[in-house]
């Protein structure tokens, strides 16, 4: 008969698997609590990114609108707008107030100025005027669109345009070239500029 197997010797002291003592537990904790700040530090560090990248696409954004116009508070447009030849319309945004100036390059001392009744809370230093002349309400017809964007830090944006007085031009030569649209007109035309 064969001899039996002896029996597994019992691991000494200090070798092998221990039950977890005091440090594992130590360690546990730490690990826990240093987790949930490493989290409120990424999402922290996360949202600073994130502000910087938008103030940044802000920043691009504002430069580009004044590289387009070459200046921030006013624009000229020279076209053909059907007040007896070439007219420069210059557009001014200052101390909150929109002005309109349209010369006739023909007669250069026939000139027409247009300011808005409203004051309009975008700050001077801020602005971007951007302008063009586009056929709002009657084919044909070039009306003035203005839109006046605040600067890096303001979100604001005022939007209006004004008619083109050709009808009244013809009857009399001394009437303004642009005038103040009708609350219908100025209606119609936002409508048509917010769908374009």
């Amino acid at each position: 008969m064969a001899a039996p197997l002896p029996s597994p010797k019992p691991f000494a002291s200090g070798k092998g698997s221990r039950k977890p003592g005091n440090m594992t537990h130590f360690f546990a904790s730490r690990f826990q609590v240093w987790g949930r700040w490493a989290i409120a530090v990424f999402l922290g560090g996360l949202l600073v990114v994130l502000l910087l990248v938008y103030l940044l696409v802000q920043w691009v954004t504002y430069s580009y609108w004044v590289g387009q116009n070459a200046q921030s508070t006013s624009v000229t447009l020279t076209q053909d707008i059907g007040h007896g030849g070439m007219s420069s319309v210059t557009v001014l945004f200052h101390d909150h107030t929109l002005v309109v100036v349209d010369v006739d390059n023909n007669d250069p001392g026939r000139v027409s100025v247009v300011r808005a009744n409203e004051e309009i809370a975008i700050p001077d230093g801020s602005a971007v005027v951007n302008a063009s002349l586009q056929p709002l309400i009657q084919p044909g017809r070039l009306d003035l669109v203005i839109v006046i964007r605040g600067g890096l830090a303001y979100h604001t944006e005022f939007t209006t345009f004004l008619v083109n007085n050709i009808d009244q031009l013809k009857q009399n030569p001394q009437a303004p070239g642009f005038r103040e649209p009708s609350v219908d007109e100025l209606r119609q035309a936002l409508q048509k500029l917010g769908s374009a």
